[in-house]
């Protein structure tokens, strides 16, 4: 079909290695309090690295990370949660590259 469109034909040069893991940030279930609280919950520490995972991936050469699943519990609007779990998805074509940021992630 490419022929017949007058379309070349592209060539591989690398196999992207693929690390898939999942995460667990743990804290303190419970209800929001009247005053600020001054914890870092477990829900902001998990927002707050993947905001260093997609910082990571912009600055690594042809390192594509991704965080696609959040999953909270008691994943109710008023309780702070207790469990955040992530998924992280680094692909390279260097598996060094690609180690060295699962490794450090």
């Amino acid at each position: 079909m490419l022929e017949a469109e007058g379309l070349h034909v592209a060539a591989v040069s690398a196999i992207a290695g693929q690390t898939r893991l999942t995460l667990t940030f743990r804290g303190r279930q419970t209800t929001p309090e009247p005053r600020p609280c001054i914890c870092v919950t477990c829900l902001a520490a998990a927002a707050e690295w993947i905001t260093v995972v997609e910082a990571l991936a912009r600055k690594a050469d042809g390192l594509v990370a991704t965080v696609g699943r959040v999953s909270v519990e008691p994943n109710a609007g008023n309780v702070v949660p207790g469990l955040v779990q992530v998924s992280l998805d680094v692909r390279h074509s260097h598996d060094e590259a690609r180690s060295s940021v699962s490794k450090n992630s």
